[in-house]
């Protein structure tokens, strides 16, 4: 008896430098006939999928105002479900100012790396990602 077996091939996302499943469609996008509350949404020339959003939520996580491992798992797990835009925690752009020593910081250029990680993440899974 032979056995025929389909080889479902998974794409990689583009434009990401570490492997990750493409989302074809998008986590988030509207089903044919579902609700409204999936339709796209476009505020001032920037198209959302739906109009759910993830409010920042301060992690207190960083190291030395590093975005760390965490930063990227916490927000991936999210971002895989398809928020229309998701923001970061609150990010410091000057060494004073911030809540707590745990803040994200954005003022030294090795900051943006760790950051590009979760952005090059977001937009692997064709999410939008704001600070």
């Amino acid at each position: 008896m032979a056995i025929n077996q389909e080889v479902i091939e998974k794409v990689p996302a583009h434009g990401v430098s570490y492997y990750t499943p493409a989302q074809n469609p998008p986590a988030g996008m509207q089903i044919e006939g579902s609700v409204k509350l999936f339709n796209l949404i476009t505020l001032r020339g920037l198209t959302l999928p739906n109009p759910l959003f993830l409010a920042p939520l301060c992690q207190y996580s960083a190291q030395n105002g590093y975005a760390t491992d965490w930063h990227l798992t916490h927000l991936g797990g999210i971002l895989q479900r398809g928020p229309g835009l998701a923001i970061m925690e609150s990010t410091t752009v000057q060494s004073i100012g911030r809540i707590t020593p745990q803040d994200l910081w954005l003022y030294k250029d090795g900051q943006i790396q760790p950051l590009k990680r979760i952005t090059e993440f977001a937009h692997s899974q064709s999410q939008k990602i704001a600070i």
